[in-house]
């Protein structure tokens, strides 16, 4: 493994346990069995074959992928990428299903959940356009919309095709269940963490670090971040009460929410490492290099 590779998933191994990505620690797990003096070879063997198995099923997912023309985000700002591949990617097909197995009254909510995120992209532009410097609160509830999380989890709650019932689908509209909104500011927050400095540089006026100190008149910049990773913790508090509190939502989709903010916070904790490379490396370590067997 690369030396910066084996830093960042050592890093990602010191997190407590429930703030893991469980893929990433099963991957890393099966590494540090394999070192020990007492470990079953049989059982080693098993679970790399059985990695291996469901590595190469996400290859397969991925090479269906590959097979839409992505041309069309070529005009599009960095930014929005990611978000437009990933539903781009999924939409198409998942209507289709969605209409043949769930009725036509799904489609209004997938409408619904893409007019608030142009919406919200709107409302980032207007504020960099005319330079206004919204408030924090103000910052991060827009911030939820344009990162992509409602989006990403209404369409991964039609997609899973478990709980989908009359009210559980009125739930996926705005205002959307408290514990996408949890999962999506930390979320965002972990990306202000690991890209405010790239913000600032191609001049972005909205990052949740600079509005901080200027509400807070906080002169250090470390200090602010330990003010947001203080937010990050209140909101995982706010997460675990949804957990106990939740009895609509399906647990399939509530352990979506909790493994979207696990996934941020192995991304982006790394300040050291550029964000960019740090997210090709995880992704060439869990979706394409298997584990070597006997």
């Amino acid at each position: 493994m690369e030396q910066q590779l084996r830093r960042q998933v050592t890093r990602a191994l010191e997190l407590p346990r429930h703030l893991r990505m469980p893929r990433l620690d099963s991957r890393l797990y099966i590494d540090e069995y394999s070192m020990g003096s007492n470990f079953s070879p049989i059982l080693l063997e098993q679970a790399k074959l059985d990695y291996n198995k469901v590595q190469s099923l996400h290859q397969i997912e991925l090479a269906e992928l590959s097979r839409w023309n992505l041309d069309a985000i070529d005009q599009f700002p960095a930014y929005m990428k990611i978000c437009y591949m990933a539903l781009y990617n999924t939409t198409n097909e998942i209507a289709y299903n969605i209409l043949k197995e769930q009725g036509r009254n799904v489609l209004p909510s997938l409408r619904r959940v893409w007019m608030n995120t142009i919406e919200a992209f709107m409302v980032e532009a207007n504020w960099f356009s005319s330079g206004h410097v919204p408030n924090l609160a103000n910052y991060l509830e827009n911030a939820v919309t344009t990162s992509g999380s409602y989006m990403a989890l209404v369409h991964i709650f039609f997609l899973l095709g478990e709980g989908i019932s009359h009210g559980n689908v009125k739930l996926m509209e705005k205002p959307y269940p408290k514990i996408f909104s949890c999962s999506g500011k930390i979320l965002r927050l972990w990306d202000d963490l690991g890209t405010s400095k790239e913000e600032q540089d191609r001049g972005d006026n909205a990052s949740s670090i600079p509005l901080l100190m200027r509400e807070n008149n906080i002169q250090s910049e470390g200090e602010a971040r330990e003010c947001i990773m203080q937010l990050i913790h209140n909101l995982w508090k706010e997460l675990n009460m949804e957990l106990i509190s939740s009895n609509t939502l399906p647990l399939s989709l509530i352990r979506v929410c909790f493994n979207m903010s696990r996934t941020s916070q192995v991304i982006y904790q790394h300040e050291e490492d550029s964000y960019s490379s740090g997210v090709d490396n995880f992704v060439k370590f869990l979706l394409l290099q298997p584990i070597a067997c006997i």
